[in-house]
């Protein structure tokens, strides 16, 4: 496996350009992108790692998700397989969740709360099975939906409680036993 970290916005001028330059990563030897965050994020530069949504393309690849689409058809082609870095520990304050149960003053939100180490953002909460159960369909909709090779996952140290527990070892487990 020899894998090519992109952030694609400063790997080429847009996602058609990043198209077209796979072959020279071809050249190199390259059988894997590792993609930085696709989803909607914060209006400030964050990479991505602020999300305010998980289904969404954020601008940064492209103005329609046909593009995105496109990008990892033309990656296959090229014999490389296109992860993505998946951010589900934390979220940014203005993800909907967030703000909703905030504007409401519900304490008790379905999907956040303490799991684990609070870093920045929003923190999600793994012990919930709602919130387990959002991002299982999250990773459904982008292998689905855009056939996806797989994910890298972001911050797993803060949802890993056990290779039998309800964070990252579960979540990975019922993707891939469907997919």
């Amino acid at each position: 496996l020899i894998m090519y970290e992109m952030m694609i916005s400063e790997f080429a001028i847009d996602i058609d350009e990043a198209g077209e330059r796979l072959n020279y990563l071809s050249d190199l030897g390259i059988n894997c992108l590792s993609v930085m965050p696709l989803s909607n994020v914060a209006p400030t530069v964050d990479w991505g790692y602020l999300p305010t949504g998980y289904f969404g393309v954020d601008e940064r690849f492209g103005r329609t998700r046909d593009q995105l689409q496109q990008f990892v058809e033309r990656a296959h082609q090229h014999g490389m397989a296109v992860i993505v870095d998946a951010v589900y520990r934390h979220t940014s304050d203005l993800f909907p969740y967030a703000q909703l149960y905030r504007r409401l003053g519900y304490e008790q939100n379905p999907f956040l709360g303490s799991f684990a180490k609070d870093d920045f953002g929003a923190s999600t909460d793994f012990g919930r099975d709602f919130t387990r159960a959002f991002f299982q369909t999250v990773n459904q909709y982008w292998l689905e939906r855009y056939h996806l090779d797989g994910f890298r996952y972001d911050c797993v140290p803060h949802y890993w409680d056990g290779p039998t527990g309800k964070g990252y070892a579960a979540l990975v487990y019922e993707t891939y036993q469907f997919a």
